[in-house]
């Protein structure tokens, strides 16, 4: 890669929460990790990520663990889908007592 410098080098932005993610000075300061049969580039021994082949979708690590763990969105999907059960099962212990 000779005398060239990462694109990181002057820094990015997280796609999702818009942090200001710092710059990554040296090709060895990326790295790739395999997170659940997807390939990733690591930068800065884990300070953002970058799935590879999606260019610019760059994520601070707060954003890319909470979206690896399945994120709010889907922790308060499962609450509402718990919650509809929940109803759905009074309602039928309603009609069969009646």
């Amino acid at each position: 890669m000779g005398n060239q410098v990462p694109r990181e080098y002057n820094g990015k932005t997280c796609c999702i929460c818009s942090c200001r993610l710092a710059p990554c000075s040296s090709f060895s300061d990326i790295e790739t990790r395999t997170v659940k049969d997807v390939n990733y580039y690591v930068f800065n021994s884990g300070e953002y990520y970058r799935r590879q082949g999606l260019d610019f979708t760059y994520e601070c690590r707060k954003c890319f663990f909470e979206k690896s763990r399945g994120g709010r969105k889907e922790v308060e999907r499962s609450k509402i889908a718990v919650r509809q059960f929940q109803y759905e099962r009074e309602k039928c212990s309603k009609l069969v007592s009646m």
